[in-house]
């Protein structure tokens, strides 16, 4: 990677709690806006895949964490195990959301993309504000 890029995308320690808890809010906020207008099965389908988004990065967070604790040796096995068994419960969990109940497959899928706008929102904003103090400054 470009070595002035990196610099100008690093982030903080602080990075992953700030994702989280923006989308958290995020979440809450866009259910409680679709109760008042949406369906029940939307509504569930942006419940449940929000749920997930954040369970799921929660989880990669703390992976990621003890990765780095344990070095590269003994938390590779880990990582893959779990990167693994993470996949096997989201694929039965969700065999068993369409089987047993009726969930809105669209606003499912939006509901588990919610941490990713996040993310690619929040770097895109770090870049952005970068780049600007780098034109300030010249």
């Amino acid at each position: 990677m470009n070595n002035s890029l990196y610099k100008r995308l690093s982030i903080d320690e602080g990075f992953p709690r700030r994702i989280f808890n923006t989308s958290l809010i995020l979440s809450v906020i866009i259910i409680l806006l679709s109760m008042g207008r949406a369906s029940y099965q939307v509504i569930m389908g942006l419940a449940i895949g929000m749920g997930i988004s954040l369970v799921f990065f929660g989880v990669l967070w703390s992976t990621v964490d003890r990765f780095l604790l344990m070095g590269k040796k003994r938390g590779g096995s880990l990582f893959f195990i779990i990167g693994l068994s993470k996949h096997f419960i989201l694929g039965v969990f969700l065999f068993f959301i369409f089987r047993y109940s009726r969930v809105n497959p669209i606003s499912l899928s939006i509901g588990i993309s919610l941490v990713h706008i996040v993310i690619i929102l929040k770097v895109a904003g770090i870049g952005m504000v970068n780049y600007a103090n780098r034109t300030v400054r010249s």
